[in-house]
């Protein structure tokens, strides 16, 4: 048999199918060649099939196998990510802003700038502020004479007075070198008759009476000094003493009844009730969302560059060192933005906490801060930690208090004072 007719019998092998080529019938002498042929073409076409099938096998293998590895190393991952989140929530549980702690610095260019208009600024704000301080106590002392029990509206010439009062308490703060920009509008009074101010965290903070024309809410202490009592006074200021009981229920009334009368100025509280850094609005105190009435947030901010303001727990500066420090720095900004009114739900009219948390989750919100919840009796034991510290010799202008652990936040006093200090 030639190489070509050897050719065609391949073809003709693969086109009558691998069975009838394995039994034809072939005849001794004519057809061995097509026999032996054909034989070795079966064998290696089988042959062929079974690589070809081990070849599929192989690569269905190799195909799952790195499938398998790709879903390994996936759920690998994923497993790791899930580490890694657990991690982080713990360390984020674990990590708590320190509210009661502030370093202050001062650049260079800061120390010589007031340096150079610091003895010009100084007596030239010294002598205004006791012109104003001055005149608001006359003012003050006229408004109120005559009047034996001031638990009703100022009417005819003496809310007149009083109105001239709150435009000095404005000007004391120019008189200070401070530049309050209002943002917002601010609500009437039969809207939403109680602004809740926040962060409580400067010694300046109750400017924003004079801005606002309301009424604190501020401790009894602050009464027996002659020069701000007597000003409190002709700005119907509820004085609350923090350690009496019935003090607080009675504040609780006075506020409960301006709310539901007409003529009263709004009245103002700090519902954190003290002084922080600013850096997260620690607990609310209920006081201000008992009455289940309208409330109005005011949020303040401070963006200057160099801070003479903060006043808190634990800090090397004194008040009396603050107010040096702003009154020789040419200008210092504070913005006061009002916020929509926020009425309380039926549920939060019986649970006061839900409506204070969600003002102070909607304040921290708009600050880009976080809240705490830690409250005042956190921040006297961070102060009494820090001095024990101190006295210890092992406390630098570095270390402080993470966090305190002496103090239970379960009991908040009821009304957030005003906190001219500590």
């Amino acid at each position: 048999m030639c190489r070509g007719e050897f050719r065609r019998v391949l073809s003709d092998l693969s086109e009558i199918g691998l069975y009838q080529a394995q039994h034809q019938n072939i005849t001794p002498g004519s057809g061995v060649y097509w026999y032996s042929y054909n034989s070795y073409n079966v064998r290696m076409i089988e042959n062929q099939k079974t690589i070809l099938e081990e070849e599929g096998e192989y690569k269905e293998k190799t195909l799952e196998s790195v499938l398998g590895t790709y879903e390994d190393e996936k759920n690998e991952e994923n497993i790791n990510n899930k580490e890694i989140k657990v991690i982080v929530e713990q360390a984020e549980e674990t990590h708590s802003i320190d509210p009661w702690t502030h370093i202050q610095s001062f650049p260079c260019w800061w120390v010589v700038l007031v340096s150079l208009v610091g003895p010009v600024l100084l007596p030239l704000r010294m002598l205004c502020l006791f012109i104003i301080f001055i005149t608001s106590y006359i003012t003050a002392k006229l408004g109120l004479a005559g009047l034996a029990v001031n638990d009703q509206p100022l009417t005819g010439w003496r809310w007149f007075l009083q109105r001239f009062v709150f435009v000095n308490v404005k000007i004391i703060g120019g008189c200070l070198g401070i530049w309050v920009v209002k943002k917002g509008k601010q609500a009437l009074a039969k809207d939403a008759p109680i602004l809740v101010v926040a962060p409580h965290s400067t010694f300046v903070d109750w400017l924003v009476v004079g801005h606002t024309h309301s009424s604190p809410v501020a401790k009894s202490s602050l009464a027996d000094i002659p020069l701000l009592g007597v000003i409190g006074r002709i700005l119907q200021t509820v004085w609350v003493n923090r350690e009496d009981e019935n003090s607080k229920k009675e504040t609780a009334s006075q506020i409960q009844k301006r709310s539901s009368e007409t003529g009263w100025p709004q009245t103002l509280i700090f519902p954190e009730g003290t002084n922080t850094n600013g850096r997260a609005l620690v607990q609310f105190r209920t006081g201000a969302f008992a009455t289940a009435k309208p409330v109005q947030p005011v949020v303040l901010s401070f963006t200057n560059k160099v801070d003479t303001l903060t006043w808190t727990w634990i800090q090397r500066l004194k008040a009396h060192h603050l107010l040096f420090l702003t009154l020789i720095t040419p200008l210092t900004i504070i913005t006061v933005e009002f916020l929509p009114v926020l009425s309380p739900t039926k549920e939060e009219e019986e649970q006061p906490r839900i409506f204070a948390d969600r003002t102070r989750s909607v304040m921290c919100e708009h600050l880009h801060i976080e809240p705490s919840d830690e409250s005042m009796k956190d921040a006297v034991a961070a102060r009494k930690d820090f001095k024990l510290r101190k006295d210890n010799d092992v406390v630098d202008s570095a270390d402080v208090p993470k966090k305190s652990q002496h103090a239970s936040t379960a009991s908040i006093d009821f009304v957030g004072n005003l906190t001219f200090g500590i």
